[in-house]
C-alpha cells in the first residue's frame, strides 16, 4: 500500500519542529494563507517533498478536503497531521501498521492516533488520522 504523510498548516508554528522530528519524512505540506505563512514555510520546506502554498485563506475543512483529494490521486491512503498536534515517536509506525492491517476491512472508517483504552473506538477523532 502506498501511504502519504500529509501535514496541514495554518499559522501555528509552536509544534512544527516537534512534528517534523517525530514524522521525519513528510510527503506533502499544505500551508493555508495567513499572516505567518512565510514563517511556516521556512520551518517545513526543508522537510517535505511537495509544498503547496495557498494564495488565499481556505480554512481547515477546504484545505484538508482538497489536499487529501489531490494526494489520493497518487497514493492509496494518507496520514493527516495538523500543525497543532503533539505526536508520540511511534505515531507514524502505528498509523502505517493500522492502515495496512485494515486496508480491506469494510467496518473500519478511519484510524486515529487518539487512544481511548479499547481496541476499537466507535467514534471518529480528528486527532491524527489515516
Amino acid at each position: 500500500m502506498k501511504i502519504a504523510t500529509v501535514l496541514f498548516c495554518y499559522n501555528r508554528t509552536k509544534y512544527l519542529q516537534d512534528i517534523i522530528e517525530k514524522v521525519r519524512a513528510i510527503d506533502y505540506v499544505f500551508v493555508d494563507y495567513s499572516d505567518k505563512q512565510q514563517d511556516v514555510i521556512n520551518i517545513v520546506a526543508p522537510y517535505t517533498k511537495v509544498l503547496i502554498q495557498r494564495d488565499e485563506h481556505f480554512g481547515l475543512a477546504r484545505n484538508i478536503i482538497e489536499g487529501v483529494t489531490e494526494v489520493l490521486e497518487e497514493y492509496d491512503a494518507v496520514i493527516v497531521i495538523e500543525d497543532d498536534l503533539l505526536l508520540e515517536t511511534e505515531f507514524i509506525p502505528f498509523m502505517v501498521d493500522g492502515l495496512n492491517k485494515y486496508a480491506d476491512a469494510k467496518y473500519i472508517g478511519t484510524i486515529s492516533g487518539y487512544y481511548d483504552r479499547s481496541d476499537h473506538c466507535y467514534k471518529a477523532s480528528s486527532w491524527g488520522k489515516g
